[in-house]
């Protein structure tokens, strides 16, 4: 059960390291997106500065128009002008926010891979633990099997011992019962 255990708890822990190291993947990706979206916001407002304050040259341009309907262009053209930074500083916060979200899962998946390094740490003391008392136990068996092993050889040699006293009494009980019979006889 506990070599079970183990190979399970093992089997969590390289789950939990293979999730930390694909976190820590898309954690990088995440910060080389953002990087390249901050020098797109940059580059854009770059380019618009450098022709001067865009405003100013919105307003300029619809102060000279000269028919609503070039009013109404340029305002448009100004329109999508702005729209594009504010979508770009837009992607750019959400290419942040999902940088944290990743710095998140990374630090969860750290967490996580902790605490079943710590558990597989505690299970490996159990399993020296349990192997220790098993060899032991495998020992005291050996030391057991032969204390008995020993204790027949013991009893068997005794046994031949006191086999062998007594053949040699019951020889000399019937040498004593034979000269008993010759002076009976006599």
């Amino acid at each position: 059960v506990a070599r079970e255990r183990d190979a399970q708890m093992q089997a969590e822990l390289a789950s939990g390291e293979a999730e930390l190291a694909a976190a820590e993947a898309a954690l990088a990706q995440g910060q080389v997106d953002r990087d390249a979206q901050r020098e797109k916001v940059a580059s854009t407002v770059a380019d618009m500065y450098s022709e001067g304050d865009p405003e100013l040259i919105a307003f300029s341009s619809l102060m000279d128009a000269e028919s609503t309907e070039e009013l109404t262009r340029r305002d448009g053209v100004r329109d999508v002008v702005i729209g594009q930074e504010a979508r770009e500083y837009d992607e750019l916060k959400a290419s942040e926010v999902l940088l944290e979200v990743r710095q998140d899962q990374v630090a969860e998946a750290r967490d996580a891979v902790a605490v079943k390094r710590a558990a597989a740490a505690e299970h490996l003391e159990l399993m020296q633990a349990l192997e220790a008392e098993e060899q032991a136990a495998k020992d005291s068996v050996v030391s057991l099997v032969i204390e008995r092993r020993d204790a027949r050889a013991g009893a068997s040699a005794a046994r031949a011992k006191d086999l062998a006293k007594l053949r040699k009494l019951e020889r000399e009980q019937q040498q004593i019962e034979e000269m008993l019979r010759k002076r009976a006889l006599a």
